[in-house]
């Protein structure tokens, strides 16, 4: 039945989707509940499993129905209005764990756009000695961020700013991670509806072609990082040469690389600061 209604509604992937809406649902994994395949939902568990199926078959994506989403091998609670993480984003914090190896001390970094907690988590999680100042502007990032953050026990090495972008008297950072909005305008309308529906556009759009926020941050950078420092910033399609001028028109960043995700498309862009 669930598979049938997804299926009719061209969600994609619907019969995996109709399985970890179960399993969510039922607080159980793929393995325990096949162990029992006689098993019958109650009246009440199937009204509540058809009701989440209901919500999927009109477009609200899976993980604001579970309140649920993995990262990193790490699982964090997810609400309505804050951004979903991606896969892809993954490989901003293996980009950071590459460079991390180069500093001897324990690593102070700044996030800038904590969402859901989910970089900052993932970070503390691989550099024990590390301490994370993360940053948001949305009230509801922040306190979800705070839940996501306490669920792993991180309260005393991620501290949590209200603020637009760069915190105020934070002193200087060994790194400075983003994962800022980069969809322009253009691209926003041509999102798919379970996106352009459901997530905050706030985490997800931006002027000057989607680079707008990047700007902002690549010209404060110098100011927050110490010499030597790194700075990681995850992009959109097409963005890369555009960051990397102005990165380079700074004057105060060397060694620009720009990497590709597992589709070979340009996801990461990082430099360390001169001095």
């Amino acid at each position: 039945m669930a598979y049938s209604l997804l299926s009719e509604a061209k969600i994609p992937e619907a019969a995996r989707e109709s399985e970890v809406l179960l399993f969510s649902y039922l607080h159980c994994g793929r393995e325990e509940l096949y162990k029992e395949p006689e098993r019958k939902l109650t009246v009440e568990e199937e009204e509540g499993y058809k009701a989440w199926v209901e919500r999927r078959r009109l477009g609200e994506p899976v993980t604001y129905i579970t309140g649920k989403r993995e990262f990193w091998s790490v699982e964090l609670e997810i609400e309505k209005g804050v951004f979903i993480p991606r896969p892809e984003t993954e490989l901003l914090v293996e980009e950071v764990l590459k460079e991390a190896e180069k500093f001897s001390q324990d690593l102070f970094i700044l996030e800038i756009g904590v969402g859901s907690g989910a970089i900052s988590i993932a970070l503390a999680k691989e550099l024990r000695g590390a301490k994370i100042v993360a940053t948001d502007v949305s009230p509801r990032a922040l306190a979800v961020a705070a839940k996501n953050i306490k669920n792993h026990s991180l309260q005393d090495r991620i501290s949590l700013v209200r603020c637009y972008l760069f915190p105020p008297l934070a002193g200087r950072f060994d790194v400075i991670v983003s994962n800022p909005p980069y969809v322009s305008w253009q691209e926003y309308v041509l999102l798919p509806p379970e996106i352009k529906n459901y997530e905050p556009p706030e985490a997800l759009l931006a002027d000057d072609g989607g680079i707008a926020v990047h700007r902002r941050i690549i010209v404060a950078a110098p100011m927050y990082l110490k010499d030597r420092g790194f700075l990681f910033l995850e992009m959109g399609f097409g963005q890369g040469e555009a960051l990397v001028k102005i990165i380079e028109q700074t004057g105060q960043f060397a060694d620009i690389e720009v990497k590709k995700d597992l589709r070979g498309i340009e996801r990461i862009i990082k430099a360390h600061k001169t001095g």
